[in-house]
């Protein structure tokens, strides 16, 4: 795959310079294994004469490597979207529309959606990532109060909620950002959806925050700028500000929760920056088991990816074994109560798809189970 690093953006548009080379990389994303169709599962198929499309042996479902992705259905060259990724993925401040469509030389209107779909894309990763062990949790504001408006809580700026998970030497791990009110059951279910249950939660002594983590152990009082137990998470939100308004100037809240997916990309993959090029494109090529059914094209929606044998998903196994230690704390025991439901009948071709959002076959599951090949949480 691509990598991020020692490729400068000359030898990277001359890797992937043609349509073909773009769509040979995504192919092996999606379909690792071959060819599986969207709609039987079966495996098996032939690329259409003439055409950007395969057609499956057994039901003749026609379908292209990028249907129902962030990419379906574009007009704009594969090769402009390649090389959006890696500008991207190359500077870590982010890149606004104004200066993609510079280096690309294409309109700004396509330059911005493009960064809106690949921020899209970045956004359905975030589930992924369950916050555990000791959390640091706050709300912050973003944009200009009105004229004369408050400052601080009761604001008339957007607000959000803002959670980090530290490791054991109390350094930060993994970053979750949500456009939230502060009502206390918006806390609750961005904690429930965010938070391992057994999470020790640190914030400041807000009601709200009281009552909605209840079902926690919640440690809250009243913290000075920079204490201890808050100073990342203080941390992280300046930065989230210097993020957006340093590179993205004038930002509104109809598009605040993007960006804000976008940071969250970057900082909970920021060991992994020389490979952040081949993680987006799994991200943009993972999007298609990830859509809602509004969203999903041809027919390939949520309840259609638990039925499916073999989806095609991209098989990224360090972020897979990442979110199995996430969902189960990395114990054994663990594992097997998770896969139960999952195991039971499945054939070695089979995934666990419902449990897990990604791509491990039951046969790797076993392989990680009772070979102990789990490497270290990333």
């Amino acid at each position: 795959m691509a990598q991020q690093r020692g490729m400068s953006f000359d030898k990277f548009r001359q890797r992937f310079q043609t349509n073909e080379s773009c769509r040979e990389y995504l192919y092996q994303l999606r379909w690792p294994r071959g060819f599986v169709c969207p709609r039987c599962g079966a495996a098996g198929g032939y690329p259409i004469k003439g055409r950007s499309e395969y057609s499956c042996k057994h039901c003749h479902k026609q379908t292209s490597v990028t249907a129902g992705t962030v990419m379906h259905r574009t007009h704009l060259p594969l090769t402009v979207w390649f090389w959006a990724m890696y500008l991207v993925a190359r500077d870590k401040r982010g890149i606004s529309a104004t200066q993609l469509s510079r280096e690309l030389e294409i309109a700004y209107s396509s330059a911005w959606y493009l960064l809106q779909r690949l921020r899209s894309a970045m956004g359905k990763r975030d589930p992924k990532y369950i916050l555990s062990g000791t959390i640091e949790m706050d709300d912050a504001y973003f944009g200009t109060p009105s004229v004369g408006g408050k400052r601080g809580r009761g604001t008339d700026k957007t607000s959000a909620l803002v959670a980090v998970s530290k490791n054991k030497d109390g350094h930060p791990q993994f970053l979750k950002l949500k456009v939230s009110g502060l009502a206390a059951d918006e806390v609750k279910r961005f904690a429930e959806c965010s938070f391992e249950p057994s999470s020790k939660v640190n914030t400041d002594a807000l009601q709200s925050f009281q009552t909605a983590l209840k079902d926690f152990e919640h440690h809250f009082e009243v913290f000075e700028k920079g204490n201890g137990d808050l100073r990342w998470v203080h941390t992280l939100i300046s930065n989230v500000k210097s993020f957006v308004l340093g590179t993205y100037h004038g930002l509104g809240k109809k598009h605040l929760q993007a960006y804000f997916d976008e940071f969250a990309f970057r900082f909970n993959r920021r060991f992994w920056q020389d490979q952040l090029f081949s993680r987006l494109a799994c991200a943009v090529m993972d999007s298609h088991m990830l859509l809602t059914e509004g969203e999903a094209a041809d027919g390939v929606g949520p309840r259609d990816r638990r039925q499916q044998p073999d989806s095609g998903g991209v098989v990224d196994r360090g972020e897979a074994v990442h979110l199995l230690r996430a969902q189960t704390g990395g114990k054994v025991q663990h594992l097997m109560a998770l896969f139960q439901r999952v195991l039971a009948g499945a054939d070695e071709r089979q995934h666990v798809a419902g449990a897990v959002p990604l791509c491990l076959s039951v046969g790797e599951v076993y392989a990680l189970l009772f070979q102990e090949q789990l490497p270290a949480s990333r």
